[in-house]
């Protein structure tokens, strides 16, 4: 890709993150307070479910690299079982 090429890429893709915004503050401007106020709600509600399936997602990885790490001491001959926690 040529800089011209990349140069205009940057340019639309300025421009469409620049109309979405307009488009979002004219979305927000015609919605009364309540409705603003129960979209906020809603936006973080499903934020806050995103984020608490990735700490499961991510507790579960840390539980079966630990169970992976314990595995491999326990496979070594030269380490006794019992200084394994």
């Amino acid at each position: 890709m040529t800089v011209f090429e990349l140069c205009f890429c940057a340019e639309i893709t300025a421009n469409c993150i620049l109309s979405k915004h307009v488009s979002v503050q004219n979305v927000l401007f015609s919605l009364s307070l309540s409705e603003v106020q129960a979209k906020l709600h809603g936006t973080f509600a499903r934020l806050t479910e995103a984020l608490q399936a990735r700490e499961k997602q991510l507790l579960r990885q840390v539980e079966v690299l630990h169970s992976q790490q314990v595995a491999l001491l326990q496979s070594q001959s030269s380490v006794p079982s019992s200084c394994i926690t």
